[in-house]
This record gives C-alpha cells, structure tokens and sequence, in this order.
C-alpha cells in the first residue's frame, strides 16, 4: 500500500466515526483504508478537505451512517454523498427547488384541464 500521513489520518478519521456507529465492528486493515483515501485523492481528484466534509457528514446522516463503513464504501458512494450533503447545505431540496421554478411555492397551481390534447 502507498499512502501519506494525511491520507492515514482521513482513515482514521472514518474508523474512528464509524466505530461510534458500529461498535461492535472489528478494527479494519487501516494501511487499506488510507490507500483507497489516497486513491480518492490522486485518481478521483478529490481534496483532503472535501474527503474529511464528507466523512463527518455522512457519518453522522441519518441514512448514510448504516452505509458507509469502510473507505471502500466511502469512495463507491462519495458522489452520491457529496450531492446530497451539498443539497442539505443549501436547505433545498429537489422537491422544494420544483415548485418554486413552477410557482408551486406560493399556493398557485395550473389547471391541465383547459390543455390541448395532442
């Protein structure tokens, strides 16, 4: 395994979040896991930060925190999990963000009925 101190403290940043979640857990092969956090670095692009913003998050999310238990994990869902927690941030959703665009938000709603069919 290759990896640099940065890149084993990531690894032991998620072992040490994961462990609150799964208590029960053996200890991982922690050279492994910070090998795949540098391989998220150098061939997934990713920073050191957003790798750590992303760790906390989904570690302590509601959903995720069942899912992500290993750097394996981490890496395989990290795009799914940096939108997610990006959308969280902003308070809104997908749902919200559509019927603003469709004037939902604010009580109005179209009548389909009067609509042409095709």
């Amino acid at each position: 395994y290759v990896y640099d101190e940065k890149q084993m403290a990531l690894a032991g940043l998620l072992w040490k979040k994961v462990k609150v979640n799964a208590p029960d857990m053996k200890e991982p092969n922690m050279e492994s896991w910070a090998n795949t956090i540098r391989l998220m670095m150098q061939q997934d692009e990713r920073t050191g930060k957003d790798i750590q913003e992303v760790i906390l998050w989904a570690t302590g999310h509601e959903f995720w925190h069942k899912n992500i238990l290993s750097a394996d994990k981490l890496r395989k869902q990290y795009d799914k999990l940096s939108v997610q927690m990006k959308g969280e941030q902003k308070g809104v959703t997908s749902i919200a963000k559509h019927k603003q665009h469709f004037g939902e938000s604010n009580g109005e709603s179209y009548d389909f009925s009067k609509r042409k069919a095709w």
